[in-house]
């Protein structure tokens, strides 16, 4: 049996934002009782592709909490997460975290290697708000932004599980749940993941059309909106940046030199394999017959990569196309992003609101960004900045985005809510 160490170019398949200084907290020219927070997964806090207590804890919608409560303002309630529980919810299985350990793969080889397992859920509301307790902060994993909009959608959230345990029965919409409630601080951040879960189940059809996701938009905010109103909206970073579209490489179908003897022998379409790195396999798109990657392919990091190792995906069989990102879509997904943000620019200025800008905090962060003697990028594991599953942050990372949010909302209301200091926040954690 071999003992393997997980490294990036292997990817074992053969064996920003200005740190907020210590000042008193001052309201400026903010006027507010009753702030309201709107976020899907990247609000929540979602990390290593699971949500926990601790993750609320140090999440964005949390550093809002605690940025208001430095003003004298603390009555923003969060739904309850079932105590102990860490879970994710992915191709409708529930599972644990990932985490970065020893294990044995398929071929007997002891890896270290993040891997997440299924795992069961307690009985009844897991995730939902404490009893006749009103939730103003609705950072919800699956939350998308036609739920404000669509009725059939609410009422078919089975796939939206934390959506759906924070609802009850009674509430016949998402606009419903918010009737009774008038805020004078709205917070937004949605979009993200809508775009995320599409890309994972293969289906950027799907997407919104720019004017139906400012439409879902509008319909929210103008159910809320009061005069003199308050609030911020976050834009949405270019997802193709994350290193879930950048570990494993489109070459990385790595052969010693039996295996590409083996594999050109009986090759689908005649490829010449050779020892070292080869193309992946991948099913075509659109009618096209399957074709080997190139350099302008992304892979996903959904990739099952032990069926990669041991029942020969990518090359006797090729990838599916849920996962992949070839040029066109790559393009398509940019464009669309692009005109997302457009729209949330122009509502932000519309409202007077302030706007987060997430999609320039990211690419600062991604080239390269030092915060307190942090050294953050976008690099798989040692980065800071990215948790293990490649898609949403680290408590560090995180820590990033409060102080960005708090920073815009200083900027535009002439407030001084306090941020966080991200030092003593987490980051991955390795083995010992």
């Amino acid at each position: 049996m071999k003992k393997c160490l997980f490294t990036v170019t292997a990817l074992y398949l053969l064996s920003c934002t200005p740190e907020i200084e210590s000042t008193d907290p001052f309201s400026g020219d903010l006027d507010v009782q009753n702030v309201l927070i709107i976020g899907d997964s990247y609000s929540a806090g979602l990390s290593n592709a699971a949500l926990s207590e601790d993750d609320m804890n140090n999440s964005p919608s949390q550093g809002i909490i605690n940025a208001f409560a430095s003003i004298g303002i603390s009555n923003i309630n969060s739904a309850e997460l079932e105590s102990d529980l860490k879970i994710g919810f992915t191709d409708s299985v529930f599972h644990s975290a990932f985490n970065l350990e020893e294990w044995v793969d398929c071929l007997g080889d002891t890896i270290t290697f993040p891997r997440k397992i299924e795992k069961d859920i307690p009985a009844g509301n897991w995730f939902s708000p404490a009893e006749n307790t009103f939730v103003n902060n609705i950072s919800l994993p699956g939350l998308t932004p036609d739920i404000f909009i669509d009725p059939f959608v609410f009422a078919d959230i089975s796939q939206k599980p934390f959506v759906q345990s924070f609802f009850n029965d009674t509430i016949q919409s998402f606009l419903h749940y918010l009737a009774d409630f008038t805020a004078d601080f709205v917070y937004l951040n949605i979009g993200t993941e809508m775009i995320v879960d599409n890309i994972l189940k293969g289906s950027l059809q799907s997407l919104l059309s720019p004017a139906e996701f400012a439409n879902a938009v509008e319909v929210l905010l103008d159910s809320i909106y009061t005069e003199n109103n308050f609030g911020a909206i976050a834009t949405i970073p270019d997802v193709l940046d994350f290193p879930f579209f950048h570990v494993v490489q489109w070459n990385g179908l790595e052969l010693d030199e039996e295996q590409a003897q083996l594999l050109t022998q009986v090759s689908p379409l005649n490829y010449d394999y050779q020892k070292g790195n080869n193309p992946f396999l991948l099913k075509g798109k659109n009618a096209e017959g399957n074709r080997f990657a190139t350099e302008n392919d992304f892979i996903l990091f959904s990739l099952p990569l032990e069926r990669v190792k041991c029942n020969f995906l990518g090359s006797l069989s090729p990838l599916p196309t849920q996962y992949y990102l070839d040029l066109e879509e790559q393009q398509f997904l940019q464009n669309r992003i692009n005109q997302y943000n457009a729209e949330l620019n122009r509502i932000a200025l519309e409202y007077n609101y302030a706007l987060v800008d997430f999609h320039a905090l990211f690419k600062k962060i991604g080239s390269g960004y030092l915060e307190k003697g942090i050294d953050f990028n976008f690099d798989y594991l040692t980065g800071q900045f990215f948790s293990l599953d490649g898609l949403y942050p680290t408590h560090r990372g995180y820590g990033l985005i409060i102080n960005e949010i708090v920073s815009s909302i200083n900027k535009k209301y002439q407030s001084g809510l306090k941020g966080v200091n991200i030092t003593g926040r987490k980051s991955i954690i390795f083995p010992d």
